[in-house]
């Protein structure tokens, strides 16, 4: 049993040596090759690979200078283009394997390239025509043609205000002519040639407004656009701009690169048809030329909008010390009142205070709106109880006194008095029972009078409705509820002996 276990891990042991890859060291072959400028080859590894035994990708490597045309299976074309000292190179790798032993091997071509170098002999540069601000090529030819430029072109040209070279490239400055040459390899030189610069077309392109256009602000920035920088020529000072009457609006003209630009100084106004003028010869390009034809743009402005304006508050009978506030629906607004009865003229900046009664007069303005219809706002003064009787001190009268309140101003009744009540409370059932009175006004002075005499050290409730009392003013007085108490018999002595007098005391409203 030992004896087979033993052979068994023998062959397991064969089985997984021969199922193992073994990498040995690469095979390599290599291959040393010349080319011209321009030349192209093709690097084959068909003839060096065994497909047999072929196993993984192939990895193609280039040197930097050299350019790959196109790369097939087998194979990579290859390009010279320029001429480099040194070696370049072009590797391949791949790996194949052996099945008789199963060993891995990585396999490598190798082709070394020298680029064979070919001495420059003539060069040739030709006349060339560009535009200001513009670029151009410029065409150069060397002879022979697959000679190897190592250093330049270097430019040398007459008048390098007049066009600038870099590389092969052109780019005009200014209006002229120069001639160019150009030095290759350090010594090889080329034929002069003629570079021809023109100045470009001098175009108008735009108004910032369209011609006929409706609802346009009533203060715009109209801009014209022009192909060049600008700069102010004879007839600059000649722009305008105009409304339907033929009436200069006053305003600014300013030039910013390549446009006009006109802003009036105030708001235009509405619903009123403009023209922009710009005449000829009014401003010239960079190169000083004129341009030579009038461009004009007409439009119609928008409508203004109106502006509101609200004060607070909103009641008319108000009290001293009262502020009196004025808002405008524009924020930009300036505001401005009166309170003696005339227009407005005074610039409103913080609330006024209520001193008086007054006549508010007020309107806001505001270039580019509509002033504000005229605000006219009456203020009255409020009407104040100046004294109730009996008052909150003791008082001693007769008995027979009449309770009575005061007012500021004159008072009448608004209708009628019937709803003017007298009570008086029942403290040991809680209720208030009503007393006989007859209201009078006389004056400022409303007088309830009872028609049963107050009895002593009883409380009683006057009531007076709103609105009832009207003032002199037009005030219809606000609800009153006037609670007293009668006062004890107390004895007063006056010039006729002994009288019998009530007091009343605690009066509150």
């Amino acid at each position: 049993m030992l004896r087979m276990k033993t052979m068994k891990r023998k062959w397991f042991l064969l089985l997984l040596a021969l199922l193992t890859v073994t990498t040995v060291s690469a095979n390599y072959e290599e291959i040393n090759k010349t080319l011209n400028i321009g030349e192209e080859y093709s690097c084959d590894i068909s003839s060096y690979m065994d497909y047999s035994k072929w196993n993984g990708p192939r990895n193609w490597r280039v040197s930097s200078y050299l350019t790959v045309v196109a790369e097939y299976s087998t194979s990579c074309r290859i390009r010279a283009d320029q001429y480099v000292s040194g070696t370049l190179m072009v590797v391949c790798d791949w790996q194949e394997i052996n099945a008789s032993n199963n060993y891995e091997i990585t396999r490598r071509v190798t082709w070394n390239f020298t680029i064979n170098k070919v001495d420059v002999q003539s060069v040739r540069i030709e006349d060339c025509s560009v535009t200001a601000d513009q670029s151009t090529d410029i065409y150069m030819t060397v002879s022979p043609s697959n000679a190897t430029v190592l250093s330049g072109p270097v430019w040398t040209i007459e008048d390098p205000s007049i066009a600038s070279i870099s590389g092969t490239t052109v780019r005009g400055l200014q209006p002229g002519t120069t001639t160019v040459y150009c030095t290759v390899n350090g010594s090889v030189r080329s034929n002069t040639a003629k570079v021809s610069v023109h100045e470009p077309s001098f175009l108008f392109h735009s108004f910032s407004i369209s011609d006929g256009a409706t609802d346009v602000e009533t203060k715009p920035t109209i801009t014209a656009t022009y192909s060049h920088t600008l700069s102010r020529s004879t007839a600059f000072n000649d722009i305008a701009l105009t409304d339907d009457k033929g009436k200069k609006v006053a305003g600014s003209t300013t030039l910013s690169n390549a446009t006009i630009q006109f802003t009036p100084s105030q708001h235009l106004q509405p619903r009123t048809h403009y023209t922009l003028t710009i005449p000829a010869h009014a401003v010239k390009n960079k190169w000083g030329t004129d341009y030579p034809t009038a461009k004009s743009v007409g439009f119609t402005t928008t409508d203004w909008q109106r502006m509101t304006l609200s004060v607070q508050p909103s009641a008319t009978f108000i009290t001293q010390g009262d502020p009196i506030t004025l808002s405008c629906s524009a924020s930009e607004a300036t505001i401005y009142y009166s309170t003696d009865g005339r227009g407005p003229a005074t610039r409103y900046t913080t609330p006024l205070v209520f001193r008086e009664d007054m006549t508010l007069r007020a309107v806001a303005r505001l270039d580019g709106y509509y002033d504000t219809e005229l605000l006219e706002k009456d203020y009255r003064q409020r009407v104040e109880i100046v004294e109730r009787y009996p008052a909150l001190e003791p008082l001693y009268r007769y008995a027979d006194v009449n309770p009575c309140i005061t007012f500021s101003q004159r008072i009448s009744a608004a209708t009628t008095l019937d709803g003017i009540s007298l009570q008086r409370e029942d403290t040991q059932k809680a209720t208030l029972i009503p007393v006989g009175c007859a209201p009078i006004i006389y004056g400022h002075i409303l007088y309830l009078v009872p028609q049963e005499p107050l009895e002593v050290g009883t409380s009683y409730v006057a009531t007076v409705p709103e609105g009832l009392l009207l003032t002199e003013k037009g005030e219809r007085v606000k609800a009153i509820n006037w609670h007293f108490t009668t006062g004890s018999y107390a004895t007063a002595v006056s010039v006729g002996g002994p009288e019998l007098t009530t007091a009343l005391t605690r009066g509150s409203c």
